[in-house]
């Protein structure tokens, strides 16, 4: 009797990288960026599919209750809510919808840990509004070092 196909499939996918091996954890799952992207205050950075990305500055640079789908892939799809801007200033009381995109994954400079190095959003112009366009994420070419230093 010969076996079924499903198990040589899986075992050829994880063999091809397309599958996380049974067992494997969050220490073989990718990371977003590097703690390194944001290190005063920040949060999230460096860590596997973070429910909460914060630079550590204005309410604008965070994002919470995040949702990830196809985490560990080439491409990582996120929702979440972010404070919105308000046109006349300040921001809108009711926390705007966010889409995230995390890919090109590969290493940081100085770490063995596979990660998301770049992340792009669009947000809701004002709470229920429609989402704006797609831009880098604090405007980085990089999650691996903070965009803001030297």
């Amino acid at each position: 009797m010969r076996p079924p196909a499903f198990p040589r499939l899986a075992v050829a996918c994880v063999a091809a990288g397309l599958l996380v091996p049974a067992g494997a954890g969050a220490a073989d799952a990718p990371v977003l960026g590097s703690a390194a992207f944001a290190p005063n205050g920040g949060e999230g950075w460096g860590t596997v599919k973070p429910r909460e990305i914060f630079n550590g500055g204005a309410p604008s640079g965070s994002v919470r209750q995040i949702r990830w789908t196809g985490w560990g892939g080439s491409l990582a799809r996120g929702t979440g809510k972010m404070p919105i801007y308000r046109p006349a200033g300040g921001y809108y009381r009711t926390l705007g919808r966010v889409q995230l995109k995390a890919y090109r994954l590969g290493r940081c400079p100085g770490s063995t840990r596979l990660a998301y190095r770049s992340l792009k959003f669009r947000a809701v112009q004002k709470p229920g509004g429609r989402y704006g366009r797609w831009y880098r994420w604090s405007g980085a070419s990089s999650l691996c070092s903070s965009p803001f230093s030297g």
